[in-house]
């Protein structure tokens, strides 16, 4: 995602490429050989994607708006978390921040 889409939206859904580009060998041959590697792989750890909708997630979002995601396996889907915990985290903080100041 390399550009910022516009709005605001209850709901976002997206399948990211999340294989590590170390797995990409062990990867079922009917998947590897017929998908774009584009849609499998970041080239990366296999995680770019949530870290980007991390980033991207506070801004996207309507309040009480909804993020669901597809993850790998193993201990990616526990990575993946922690990633997107940040997100919340920083979601809280604004919304803190917002009722502190409707407060005063």
């Amino acid at each position: 995602i390399k550009e910022m889409p516009e709005g605001n939206y209850d709901l976002v859904i997206s399948n990211p490429p999340y294989i590590g580009i170390e797995e990409l060998n062990s990867v079922m041959k009917d998947v590897k050989d017929f998908e774009p590697l584009i849609a499998l792989t970041d080239n990366q750890d296999g995680l770019s994607f949530y870290r980007r909708l991390s980033t991207l997630g506070t801004k996207l979002l309507k309040k009480h708006a909804a993020m669901v995601l597809e993850v790998g396996l193993y201990d990616h889907p526990v990575k993946a978390v922690e990633i997107l915990k940040a997100m919340v985290i920083k979601m809280l903080i604004y919304l803190k921040i917002i009722i502190t100041i409707i407060e005063f």
